[in-house]
């Protein structure tokens, strides 16, 4: 889907993130996550891997989820409001091998790095990460932005996404390539969007309410997504965020 928007649209305004002053076209942004795609395959992500996001709403949330796709890495996008006791538990339930997480949600991320068991690598989005992460932009900013060449189905594992745990502990629940195609056409037709929508990313992303219904139909259209962080004065990106 990302990849026939960006042959379709590559110099329409793809991603507005006034948060860290990014704003790219469909072919700007199609090159960063290949970048990050090909610096995913160098660390050893291997196509049924999961990575996890521990984000408020981000340009690098996004980013993620199509660099994985790329590869066939599962998506992971864990609550930023939960507790570090809670974060550890999905870690480790997903398996996930790569954490990405910022400035607001530290404190948690350090709480549960005593409970981890499968996390091998932290990325850190922000400015000054803690000693034992790497800036999330220094990962990949040597990587080349040549599309990586991984054999993935329509019956691949896109992304696995965490009940609330309401009446127990969360459950992860597998969405396939097909299944988010399918859901796209479906939520493009029922609010009539067309390539020059512009829409604005205030809901979690890591929530499908606005992942599966909002952003990525109008990704899959052409239209422009604006991503409002909501959590004020992370510091800016490091290594070279634009």
């Amino acid at each position: 889907m990302f990849e026939l928007t960006v042959q379709k649209y590559p110099h329409r305004e793809a991603l507005v993130y006034p948060e860290k002053n990014q704003r790219w076209t469909y072919s700007q942004w199609d090159s960063k996550v290949n970048q990050l795609a090909n610096a995913f395959l160098a660390y050893g992500i291997k196509k049924g891997d999961r990575v996890s996001t521990f984000l408020f709403n981000t340009g690098e949330l996004v980013t993620t989820l199509f660099a994985l796709a790329k590869i066939g890495a599962v998506f992971n996008p864990i609550n930023f409001r939960l507790s570090g006791g809670e974060l550890a538990f999905i870690l480790n339930d997903a398996g996930s091998r790569i954490l990405l997480f910022e400035a607001a949600v530290a404190e948690q991320v350090d709480v549960a790095r005593k409970e981890l068991q499968t996390v091998e690598k932290f990325l850190y989005v922000d400015t000054n990460p803690p000693e034992y992460a790497q800036c999330f932009y220094e990962f990949f900013a040597d990587q080349p932005t040549d599309r990586p060449q991984v054999d993935v189905q329509e019956n691949d594992r896109y992304i696995i996404m965490y009940t609330s745990g309401t009446t127990g502990k969360p459950k992860g629940v597998i969405h396939r390539h097909r299944d988010m195609l399918e859901h796209n056409m479906a939520m493009i037709a029922d609010q009539k969007l067309t390539y020059r929508d512009r829409g604005l990313v205030a809901a979690p992303l890591n929530h499908a309410a606005e992942l599966h219904c909002f952003f990525l139909p109008r990704v899959h259209i052409g239209a422009t997504n604006v991503i409002i962080h909501q959590s004020r004065g992370s510091g800016g990106g490091c290594g070279r965020p634009s």
